[in-house]
């Protein structure tokens, strides 16, 4: 029997998650680039934890406990794994599981905005992955070096990433104002009794939050932000779920 105690998420790094060489996106570097056609969610097989968005907790709830990371600026992340390089969600053939809701920040890669100097954000795309290929039917740029659907699809999807991002910003910010996150820590005992303990995150404490005045209530309702301080709290149930994951992935093949 073990006590093994695991922050929710990676330290921090001069890179985001799973990102290691983004480039900009342009016909010089990529123009006979294509993204491979095969899904493949390997690159975050030993993650633990990514980020989350506020308008993803609803669907992420039913799945994933939902936390804030306890390093630096606190953030919503998904918690996916109790071990630190576990993800319990990516099956042994790389795919997510099917029927689960896969996080936003997983969809994007591998493509991110990059701020340049003058404050405009660039797409970019991972070359340090294995998504480029150097043909294929997913091509970045066609013949005449213009950038296909694939392209623009992405920065469209980015940009509703990045402003999705600014309203979470926002959101924990105006939970830190009143003071409402607090450090918590989960348990859980898995197959052969071992015991897992996660620490190093904050959550919303629940009797604070039911003291806010009625007009700050109010406000945040307008936002939407109550729907997504229900549905965290609402995640809280997902713990069980991990645990009966790791005893089942834990049982011989």
């Amino acid at each position: 029997m073990s006590d093994t105690v695991v922050p929710p998420a990676a330290p921090p790094s001069p890179m985001p998650l799973f990102y290691t060489r983004p480039r900009p996106v342009e016909p010089a570097a990529h123009g006979a680039k294509a993204l491979r056609d095969d899904p493949d969610h390997g690159f975050a097989a030993t993650t633990n934890a990514v980020p989350l968005n506020g308008v993803e907790f609803g669907l992420a709830q039913r799945s994933y406990p939902i936390v804030f990371s306890g390093q630096g600026a606190p953030f919503p992340v998904a918690i996916l794994g109790l071990r630190t390089d576990e993800n319990l969600f990516v099956t042994p053939a790389r795919r997510w599981i099917e029927g689960v809701y896969v996080p936003a920040y997983v969809r994007r890669y591998p493509f991110i905005f990059i701020e340049a100097a003058n404050g405009q954000l660039i797409l970019a795309v991972d070359e340090g992955g294995d998504f480029l290929v150097p043909e294929g039917r997913q091509r970045l740029f066609d013949a005449d070096g213009k950038p296909t659907q694939l392209v623009a699809n992405a920065l469209k999807y980015c940009g509703a990433y990045q402003r999705n991002h600014k309203a979470t910003v926002d959101f924990v910010a105006a939970l830190r104002a009143e003071k409402l996150l607090v450090e918590n820590r989960a348990q859980a005992t898995i197959a052969g009794g071992e015991r897992i303990a996660l620490a190093g995150f904050t959550v919303v404490d629940e009797a604070r939050f039911n003291k806010l005045p009625a007009e700050t209530l109010l406000a945040w309702r307008d936002r939407g932000w109550l729907a997504w301080i229900y549905a965290h709290l609402m995640s809280f149930a997902a713990w069980d779920l991990l645990a009966a994951a790791a005893a089942e992935r834990k049982k011989p093949a």
